[in-house]
């Protein structure tokens, strides 16, 4: 019998994916990451088991099977029979189809990164980014912090960003040990500073911690991470998620400068200064004739 749900490129869920949401916050860190990591997949699952969601998510399969029964599904393939109900179908134009007949060594690969573009823009259109959008475009002063293989995405997203906006510093916890922050609380009223972190697997420790602190001092946090963080939203935090695995031999982030840039673009549209800035960098940058 022919599975509609795996032959269609693209779907929507409803109210599975409500549901799996509502339960990250009462899941243990690894059941999390099964969850996160469902959420994110969802127009894959047909194609996973019990055992490759495990080995993607980094957990156990009992963890798996644990997460499924506290989700209500009695398996697997109970969730890909609820799935296969609830999906819409969501058309990607010829170009998607013809992937079908490709017999390029790369269609694979090139298939996995579309549909992963895909579901990152459907988060583009979410009330959550709109709420991100606001939080960095409305914030008194915005830090910028990542680390390890991703630190310099951040740095480029800190210097893009200030083109858009003024008062973007880039945070080395390392470095400056948070001298940047010695004089906080000092805002009042409305006002707010903003913390942007990137991070993906193997998330650095200080990560949470930066998170931790951040809530204290009444800063508000921005986290542009991958398919498996399960910990943004306990700090209040407004997050977006980009998928990185896609069976490169490292992780892909494109994903991650995708969703940076998008946002710059954001903020500068919300900015009726950005122009202006932009005009000024640009005589600024003439004056010392490296072009």
């Amino acid at each position: 019998m022919e599975n509609t749900f795996s032959s269609k490129p693209e779907y929507i869920a409803t109210k599975t994916a409500q549901t799996i949401q509502a339960l990250i916050p009462t899941l243990s860190n690894s059941e999390a990451r099964v969850a996160q990591y469902i959420l994110l997949n969802l127009d894959s699952i047909a194609y996973e088991t019990g055992a490759s969601i495990a080995e993607k998510a980094s957990v156990s399969q009992i963890t798996v099977s644990r997460f499924l029964k506290r989700a209500g599904f009695k398996g697997i393939a109970s969730l890909k029979s609820t799935l296969q109900k609830e999906f819409i179908p969501v058309h990607l134009d010829a170009s998607e189809a013809n992937l079908k007949e490709s017999r390029n060594k790369n269609s694979g690969q090139l298939k996995s990164e579309l549909q992963a573009m895909v579901r990152l823009y459907e988060q583009f259109e979410t009330e959550e980014w709109d709420t991100l959008v606001r939080r960095v475009s409305a914030a008194n002063k915005v830090y910028v912090t990542g680390f390890q293989s991703i630190r310099g995405a951040a740095e480029d997203f800190a210097r893009r960003l200030l083109l858009a906006r003024s008062n973007v510093q880039y945070l080395s916890p390392h470095d400056g040990m948070l001298a940047e922050w010695i004089d906080y609380p000092t805002l009042g009223g409305s006002k707010y500073d903003a913390l942007v972190i990137f991070d993906v697997v193997p998330y650095a420790g200080e990560s949470q911690k930066l998170c931790q602190l951040a809530q204290e001092l009444g800063i508000q946090l921005v986290i542009i991470t991958d398919e498996f963080c399960h910990w943004a939203r306990q700090y209040n935090a407004c997050s977006i998620y980009a998928k990185s695995k896609s069976g490169l031999f490292l992780e892909s982030t494109w994903g991650l400068v995708l969703a940076s840039n998008v946002l710059v673009d954001a903020v500068a549209n919300k900015s009726t200064k950005a122009n202006q800035r932009s005009k000024r960098w640009q005589d600024l940058s003439k004056e010392l004739k490296l072009f």
